[in-house]
């Protein structure tokens, strides 16, 4: 069965936005239909997994996934080693507040200077590597997402084939605009890596004719609601529901006013949904 969930920074934006509570933006994300959240492992520098997993639950909410970013120098061992090392202390919190994946994200540093891009490659993947070993080994599921930006091995088709290959292991992360964003079709790209996908980030964007910092190509995109942009989302979940997915679709946004984006987004995904499941025999 098909769900929704959003990133949780966008329902914390619903404390100031609003001017209400924690509790009470967290009541109105699952009155929206959001059930899951996506958690960025940054957060647990701020308050512990359980108690982050309890408060959630008081809500009717889980953790999908935690996704951890990791700023390292890929070219060196010593680099490679230290985000290794990272990516496991965030493992073990993603573990302890019960979520059921764990997306790592190979960054380079702010200020680095590349030396040799096959180096940072071999880093890069040297570090998914052990990582998605090191989570079947505590019991939880690591996934990579394909990145928006070319500067990382893990935004193409071929880049992300060779890790899924290289790593039976590994899952698949599936996000809708950042396939266009580095240059690919969004709607082929969730077809070639459906059988991999585990979760989903779901964001719309619109072409505008003026200058934005979401740029491809020359082409400028502005971040809108779900349903007001040029993604194909909804072509995406017709297949999704055609061929019985079984996961969650997690709202991004990082616009303005991102908590009522965030709940209108969940409500026009849900749409979505049943007009998919409308349009699809026999579907139970």
């Amino acid at each position: 069965m098909i769900e929704i969930g959003a990133f949780y920074r966008q329902i914390l934006t619903g404390v100031s936005e609003l001017s209400i509570t924690l509790d009470e933006a967290l009541d109105k994300a699952r009155e929206s239909g959001i059930k899951w959240v996506d958690v960025n492992a940054a957060i647990f520098n701020e308050c512990d997994p359980e108690e982050l997993r309890a408060n959630l639950a008081r809500h009717g909410i889980g953790i999908i996934s935690v996704h951890c970013v990791l700023n390292y120098d890929y070219t060196t061992k010593d680099g490679v080693a230290s985000a290794i090392e990272g990516g496991k202390r965030n493992m073990l919190l993603a573990k302890a507040a019960g979520s059921k994946y764990f997306m790592i994200v190979p960054q380079r540093p702010k200020g680095f200077v590349e030396n040799s891009y096959d180096e940072l490659v071999n880093g890069m993947r040297a570090t998914i590597t052990a990582l998605t070993l090191y989570g079947k080994e505590i019991g939880i599921q690591a996934t990579i997402e394909n990145f928006s930006r070319r500067t990382v091995p893990y935004s193409s088709f071929d880049a992300i084939e060779w890790l899924m290959a290289n790593n039976p292991d590994l899952r698949f992360t599936l996000d809708t605009g950042n396939f266009t964003l580095s240059g690919f079709n969004e709607l082929v790209g969730s077809r070639i890596f459906y059988d991999r996908t585990v979760y989903s980030h779901f964001k719309d964007m619109k072409i505008v004719d003026y200058e934005t910092d979401a740029e491809r190509d020359g082409i400028y995109y502005e971040r809108v609601v779900m349903g007001d942009g040029d993604i194909k989302n909804e072509k995406i979940i017709n297949d999704f529901v055609k061929n019985g997915f079984d996961g969650v679709l997690t709202v991004e946004y990082s616009g303005e006013n991102p908590f009522e984006v965030t709940l209108l987004s969940a409500k026009r995904i849900a749409d979505m949904i049943e007009r998919s499941k409308a349009l699809t025999p026999n579907f139970s």
